[in-house]
């Protein structure tokens, strides 16, 4: 480390002779590496020389957090996805290490091991282990890599990564099992000490006689030529998906919009031009005028083209610009945004056992949950409250409050606000959103009677006249588990308040009739069962689960009514009285 970091220091000073050290010294192991990830030295030698280029360019942002090797690694895996996003991959051509199966030798059973040593060798296995790592998914074949092949440690590769050491584990071990699983399945394609690629299985399996291509199943594109297909219904459907396109770059511009201040500085209805606008927020003009004309295009600000003007109507404020309003929306484009900055480690759990938990996830998902939620809660938790038999008055008069699942505790400030007599606990899992939510008190000035407590929602402690789960039951591994708790620790006329996501009963009738279903179909698969099958029992009740599935978890627990007080196009809201 001493060595690079006089090479760093003769570099920034402009010694060209310091290039050449550095690069004699790390070519070699990123190439190794790259190779070993893309399985084409043509496409390593480009990620290899992307890396450079962008080393070079950010000598002067190396701050030294990381060792020069984690932070060179660290460019390597984005060049390499770069350039796999460019180009397919290709097929691998030479094994790189054998390293691998020292690291994964424990996973493998003796009688398949037994088997192949009689017909090969522990080379040809190496071989055919390297040559099977291109087929693993992206972040799971990274992290063999680095960790197995490369030696690097477990926070090394984890930062590499950009994930937790938790999560750095998780891919470890779904890698090296699914390489096992790959291994021995190409075991039963050697031949004479040959391995027969996973490509030609199909011709293998024909020859064997276990199959035949006449009762094989017709393929997707086999399949679509012997249909004939309805152009008007084509046509409709391009339409649809060039509005879904349209959607989400909107929802991304809005989500721009908002983190650059472009709203605000248009709220005051005043008509200004995109060079006032650029002026006010220290962006670039150009841009902002770019910005600016998708917006009016999208009928999202008003637009005067005698003038070359652009302005917000008191609407449009409302929803994009000021944060106290019950219509607010911008910030919520944070959890929208989240999808794509998470999408590796969604496909992963797709690819595996479907668990990714809450707090793996990009931090924009919480930031976002809070501001979709935090209006409405603002604008229709008091009614949702005062709904509910006798428990205003009790509130009122003190009482206590815990809020299981409280995120970064909007919820939260709204009932300390709305009842001052009373202490509310919010409660969660995530420790920091437990900080946020504490911000967040201390900015509305409900501290004095607010708390917070990181604990799961089956260990917290105490007595509650209200116990609230708010948009959270479904998203927890065992909701059943979660609601006996809240019954256990309800005082004698204490109330459970479930307030989930608004769905019809019955999955078919759900998706043809409730218009918010796409999107809490999509957002749950990706989010809330993910979440749920990364806890014990995974239950992954989904964001859709309706009145009748959610009543009959609260009756499993123990209560004995449970009946809706209220509902949103957003959300179903019931009472649960044990």
């Amino acid at each position: 480390m001493g060595d690079d970091v006089d090479l760093l220091a003769r570099l920034r000073a402009g010694d060209g002779a310091a290039l050449t050290q550095l690069v004699g010294r790390h070519h070699r192991w990123l190439m190794h590496a790259a190779v070993s990830m893309t399985g084409s030295r043509e496409l390593a030698e480009d990620a290899v020389q992307d890396t450079w280029v962008s080393v070079l360019r950010g000598l002067t942002a190396f701050r030294g957090d990381s060792s020069l090797r984690t932070w060179m690694f660290r460019i390597l895996v984005n060049e390499v996805h770069s350039g796999q996003r460019r180009e397919r991959r290709s097929e691998p051509t030479i094994a790189r290490s054998a390293r691998i199966q020292v690291a994964m030798g424990d996973g493998l059973d003796s009688g398949w091991e037994d088997a192949v040593d009689e017909r090969i060798s522990a080379n040809a296995t190496a071989r055919r282990l390297s040559a099977l790592l291109p087929r693993l998914p992206g972040a799971q074949r990274d992290a063999v890599v680095l960790h197995d092949i490369e030696g690097l440690t477990n926070d090394a590769v984890a930062s590499c990564l950009g994930v937790s050491v938790g999560y750095e584990r998780v891919l470890l071990h779904r890698g090296r099992a699914r390489l096992r699983s790959l291994l021995r399945d190409d075991s039963t394609m050697t031949r004479g000490g040959s391995v027969t690629p996973l490509r030609d299985r199909s011709s293998v399996l024909v020859e064997e006689g276990n199959a035949h291509p006449s009762t094989t199943e017709p393929t997707m594109t086999e399949r679509t030529q012997t249909q004939t297909i309805d152009e008007t219904k084509l046509e409709q459907l391009m339409h649809q998906m060039v509005g879904y396109m349209t959607g989400g770059a909107i929802c991304f511009a809005i989500w721009i919009g908002d983190e650059l201040g472009f709203y605000r500085v248009l709220a005051g209805g005043e008509p200004m031009t995109a060079q006032q606008v650029a002026t006010a927020t220290g962006c670039n003009e150009r841009l902002v005028r770019e910005w600016l004309d998708g917006q009016a295009a999208g009928h999202l600000i008003d637009y005067d083209p005698l003038h070359d003007v652009y302005r917000l109507s008191a609407e449009e404020a409302a929803a994009l610009a000021e944060e106290d309003s019950p219509a607010f929306v911008a910030r919520a484009m944070n959890a929208l945004g989240s999808f794509f900055l998470d999408a590796d480690k969604v496909m992963e759990a797709y690819r595996g056992d479907g668990a990714l938990a809450w707090g793996d996830h990009h931090p924009c998902l919480f930031s976002g949950t809070e501001w979709l939620f935090r209006a409405g809660y603002r604008s229709m938790l008091p009614g949702w409250l005062a709904a509910i038999d006798g428990l205003d008055a009790t509130l009122r008069r003190g009482g206590s409050i815990a809020d299981v699942g409280c995120g970064h505790g909007a919820s939260v400030v709204v009932l300390a606000d709305t009842y001052p007599n009373a202490t509310v606990t919010g409660i969660d899992n995530h420790a920091a959103s437990i900080e946020v939510a504490r911000r967040r008190a201390e900015e509305a000035g409900v501290d004095d009677r607010s708390s917070f407590l990181v604990a799961d929602s089956r260990s917290y402690d105490g007595n509650f006249d209200l116990i609230c789960f708010f948009d959270c039951l479904h998203d927890m591994g065992d909701p059943v588990g979660a609601a006996r708790h809240a019954r256990e620790h309800l005082t004698e006329d204490g109330v459970v308040m479930l307030v989930e996501p608004f769905a019809l009963d019955g999955r078919a009738t759900n998706m043809v009739d409730n218009p918010m279903s796409a999107l809490f179909y999509t957002a749950s698969s990706a989010i809330c069962a993910p979440n749920s099958l990364s806890q014990d029992v995974g239950l992954a009740l989904g964001a859709q689960a309706g009145e009748e599935r959610l009543s009959a978890v609260m009756s499993e627990a123990g209560y004995s009514t449970c009946r809706r007080v209220a509902e949103t196009p957003m959300n179903l809201i019931l009472e649960a009285r044990a």
